[in-house]
């Protein structure tokens, strides 16, 4: 596999008229055992884990995918035609998350999906520009260092938020973008989707089209793909995905749970999978402490590399490691109901304008709770400079989301977590399976983001659709929540279980900021206590962070002396700090 990732690609324009491309460029996909750059409609390219003939006039380079429109596939031929024809309103409806290079007239085109979930990256260098999967080839491209707003951001949130990456001079493509690439340069074109506008579809409407949506999409995807395996939980999103599967096509149906210690998911979702007939498999955690600390240290650092070091290395090295006992062809899941539910949403939801007091307290309270490193892991003149930047940056995102809080909130959510965030792992996992979230469809999108707020507040929207789609799940209760009809049409017993659920959480919370606690992710413990005990034995392997300036010296020293256990999401950050700041091309 290449330390970009099991696949992915570089292209690369070069602005005069030399028939080679830059010698700079050229030694990079030399020095990182990349196949050399060959000369495609003008333009220079090279790839990994795809065919190397591709692309051609019929059949494009898939980067992330495949391409599925409202739940059926879409041949290569069709994508490769209307790449040539320019249609980016049609490649942008295709299923998040997908992104494709093809050859047009006038050069190479690439297409994302109207989220942004699929990776795809952009940089320029003297005389040339480059557009790849990977944001970390172009950093060592362009040799710029890194981006300090996006670091000290990166150790806050745990992701980036706008189109920043870790790397100067590197951004990610916006939201269903494309691009043209000649021998003249990189020409962009922004989506052409209309913002949204909520309130403007009524609350039945809404769940009219949402129902038929997901009952259409589910029945395309079963006809054209073998034996997809649910990814089941006990929450609503995926209940209300199992919902949409026609009745006759339940039993039988494969479906997955990761049993995560101190969840209910697996109990919840075994009732369901006996109610329903289906073959049910746990994947439990049970086994990571047979995994040396030295496959630990290289699984979370490969992790971290594969996902430009923009996401928790630890936390995804842990569910990779539990997804290698699944098997890894159709994955049916229920991500993006996030969007449909108010994710954000805190106490009565009523209009209400963005001001920096309500950013600071959802970011403090939700968004930097559980993924800021330990300040004293930061030198001394980043500790307050990093929650400052991630505050301001966080209030920027939700400024531009508009001028009503609730929407505002959710914009952040859809333009900014789901792509930055969900994007990255769904990128990545694409090229191991097949993933199919019928909530990401865009007609499903369009719905959720067009609603109130007051009727996603309190999962008001997806309980009325859980019970359009099936009234029998929409009664049987929720992990650690009432069932689903107690959301959808609130009387005064509802209330009270809704009141209950929200002072437990509300509880926890303040107990977690209280203490200044981390919740720990799924196997994160087990994990970063491997990875810390690895790097005492080999107090080399941190030279790169050792020495760029980043962290707190003392702190270091007392990490490999033992007197300092760090928390995941401090072993996370650095993990990806250390591959981010490669002994090859350290910060200037």
């Amino acid at each position: 596999m290449s330390i970009y990732g099991v696949a992915g690609m570089l292209a690369v324009t070069h602005r005069r008229s030399d028939s080679v491309p830059p010698e700079g460029v050229r030694l990079v996909v030399a020095r990182e055992r990349l196949s050399p750059l060959r000369p495609v409609a003008g333009v220079w390219l090279t790839s990994w884990g795809h065919d190397p003939s591709l692309p051609t006039v019929a059949r494009p380079l898939v980067l992330a995918g495949p391409a599925r429109l409202d739940g059926a596939r879409v041949t290569d031929r069709r994508v490769a035609r209307l790449l040539q024809d320019g249609h980016q309103p049609e490649l942008a409806r295709f299923l998040p998350p997908f992104a494709v290079i093809g050859l047009a007239e006038e050069g190479l085109r690439v297409a994302t999906d109207r989220m942004g979930m699929s990776q795809v990256f952009l940089g320029a260098g003297p005389g040339w520009e480059a557009v790849s999967t990977s944001a970390r080839l172009l950093h060592l491209l362009l040799d710029q260092g890194l981006d300090e707003e996006a670091v000290l951001l990166q150790s806050q949130l745990g992701w980036q938020l706008f189109e920043h990456t870790l790397y100067s001079g590197v951004t990610k493509l916006a939201p269903g973008e494309s691009l043209t690439i000649t021998d003249d340069g990189v020409r962009r074109r922004p989506d052409t989707d209309g913002p949204a506008a909520p309130g403007s579809t009524r609350l039945g409407d809404a769940v009219d089209r949402a129902s038929t949506t997901l009952r259409r999409f589910t029945t395309a995807l079963l006809e054209d793909t073998d034996d997809p395996v649910l990814q089941l939980t006990g929450g609503m999103d995926s209940r209300i995905i199992l919902s949409s599967v026609p009745a006759a096509r339940r039993a039988g149906l494969r479906a997955m749970t990761l049993d995560v210690p101190g969840s209910r998911d697996t109990s919840v979702a075994g009732a369901v999978a006996v109610r329903y007939g289906l073959t049910h498999q746990v994947v439990t955690l049970d086994g990571l402490r047979s995994v040396s600390a030295g496959e630990w240290f290289d699984r979370v650092r490969s992790t971290a590399a594969a996902h430009d070091g923009m996401l928790n290395p630890v936390a995804k090295a842990a569910t990779e490691w539990a997804e290698e006992s699944v098997d890894q062809g159709s994955r049916l899941g229920g991500l993006g109901g996030e969007v449909a539910r108010g994710f954000y949403y805190v106490g009565p939801v009523r209009p209400a304008p963005v001001d920096r007091r309500r950013s600071d307290r959802l970011a403090r309270w939700r968004m930097l709770a559980n993924e800021a490193v330990a300040p004293e892991a930061l030198h001394t003149r980043y500790r307050r400079a990093a929650e400052d930047v991630a505050l301001d940056a966080i209030h920027a995102a939700l400024v531009a989301g508009g001028s009503e809080w609730f929407s505002a909130t959710d914009d952040l959510y859809y333009r900014h977590r789901m792509p930055r965030w969900a994007g990255l792992a769904e990128t990545v996992a694409s090229t191991s399976r097949t993933i199919v979230n019928p909530m990401l469809d865009p007609a499903f999108i369009r719905v959720a983001r067009d609603l109130a707020p007051r009727d996603k507040g309190h999962a008001r929207f997806l309980a009325r659709l859980q019970l359009e789609l099936d009234p029998a799940l929409a009664a049987l209760p929720l992990e650690g929540r009432p069932a689903p009809e107690t959301f959808a049409y609130p009387g005064p017993l509802s209330l009270v279980r809704r009141a209950s659920t929200q002072s437990r959480l509300g509880i926890r919370k303040v107990k977690q900021r209280a203490t200044r606690a981390r919740r720990p992710p799924a196997g994160g413990n087990v994990v970063a206590t491997a990875v810390t005990h690895h790097v005492r034995e080999h107090p080399a392997l941190l030279g790169p962070v050792r020495d760029a300036g980043w962290f707190d010296q003392g702190w270091l020293t007392d990490v490999l002396s033992g007197s300092v256990n760090p928390a995941p999401h401090t072993v996370a950050f650095l993990m990806n700090m250390l591959v981010a700041l490669d002994a090859r091309n350290g910060p200037r």
